[in-house]
């Protein structure tokens, strides 16, 4: 998925279900955050003489670190393709092929949502809004690199009726191809942004399964993911009635056939966005307020200044928004690395023990 996804969507729902703007900018900024949390670099604040280590949530598709084994378990596997530990054969490749709406990724919710008290808890309910999410688009493939992501080009097909947009895609799928994210077989990196297309209905067979097609319906998929997440955010909100008002909870039924617009939009990526916006702001399910009618992803947003690293002590390090965000990514990691030792998919290691 994309920003118009991650973090539009993502706002919109925790609106529908009756969430606090300022509440909703947090998750919806944690989830969008995933995908652009890439830098490792050390950060020291001098006045404290205490450094943040990075966790990384993501890399870029030519990033070198794509071919660490570590990180791939730590980024891909832990945030973008969540191991779905289905296999009626055994196999371990079967056990780590993410699927959708998985065992591992409703734990990854109910653990966020179950801990969330405060509002420096919505940082890992955003984080895990995104891995959630993302199991609808990335299903059928795996977060390690292996021969079984691997895709026959020859055999994906774009079902869509509108020629522009099918135009559009194979142009922007012929300009990924040879670079690094296909090279290594990681992903979905075979089929490049297709999964990642709310639109887009499409088909292709894996090399190592030359008769089966795959056939990806995003528009069905993206809008069950939208309906289980405001399910979430709305179960959220009767937990903690500081988080928003349950009173102008909108019900699914209402809103579903705008949502459902709003994901077949056959649009590039700015136009969706506007879409979104543009929903969010017209008032039509939910009363507006300044936070809504300027609603936008403002990327560095919580990246650290250079005064601030000079300056914070050390309890102002622990309120800024880039801590709360490593403190619940590394709690995801340790999450999820405890999950595939308990169903027998890895062995104990320092940061997968069970405790």
């Amino acid at each position: 998925m994309q920003i118009d996804m991650h973090f539009y969507a993502v706002y919109a729902l925790c609106r529908l279900a009756g969430i606090h703007s300022i509440h909703a900018q947090t998750i919806a900024y944690a989830s969008q955050f995933v995908d652009d949390q890439v830098k490792g670099i050390n950060l020291i604040f001098r006045k404290c003489q205490k450094a943040l280590r990075p966790v990384l949530t993501s890399h870029k598709p030519l990033d070198y670190q794509n071919a660490i084994n570590d990180d791939q378990w730590r980024v891909w596997t832990a945030f973008h393709f969540l191991p779905g530990n289905q296999s009626k054969r055994g196999i371990f490749e079967e056990k780590m092929i993410c699927r959708k709406n998985s065992e591992l990724a409703n734990r990854v919710m109910e653990h966020a949502i179950q801990n969330c008290h405060q509002p420096s808890d919505l940082f890992g309910v955003g984080m895990a809004a995104h891995s959630f999410a993302d199991t609808f688009a990335h299903y059928g493939f795996i977060g390690i690199s292996t021969e079984w992501n691997k895709v026959k080009d020859e055999t994906i097909h774009i079902k869509n009726r509108r020629k522009t947009i099918g135009l559009y895609i194979k142009e922007k799928f012929a300009s990924f191809k040879g670079r690094a994210a296909e090279l290594i077989p990681i992903g979905h990196g075979a089929v490049a942004t297709f999964p990642d297309r709310p639109y887009l209905k499409w088909e292709f067979q894996y090399e190592r399964n030359k008769r089966k097609v795959e056939r990806h319906d995003n528009p069905a998929d993206y809008l069950q993911a939208s309906a289980l997440l405001y399910g979430y955010f709305c179960r959220m909100l009767e937990a903690n009635s500081w988080l928003g008002d349950g009173t102008t909870t909108v019900p699914w039924s209402r809103c579903e056939r705008s949502i459902s617009t709003l994901i077949c939009n056959e649009a590039k990526k700015n136009g969706r966005v506007k879409a979104w916006k543009k929903f969010i702001k017209g008032g039509a399910y939910f009363a507006t307020d300044q936070q809504d009618a300027k609603v936008h992803y403002l990327e560095g947003k919580w990246n650290t200044t250079v005064s601030q690293r000079k300056r914070a002590d050390e309890s102002q390090v622990r309120d800024l928004p880039l801590y709360h965000f490593m403190k619940a990514a590394q709690d995801q990691i340790e999450l999820v690395s405890n999950y595939l030792v308990e169903v027998g998919i890895t062995f104990p290691t320092n940061g997968g023990i069970l405790k």
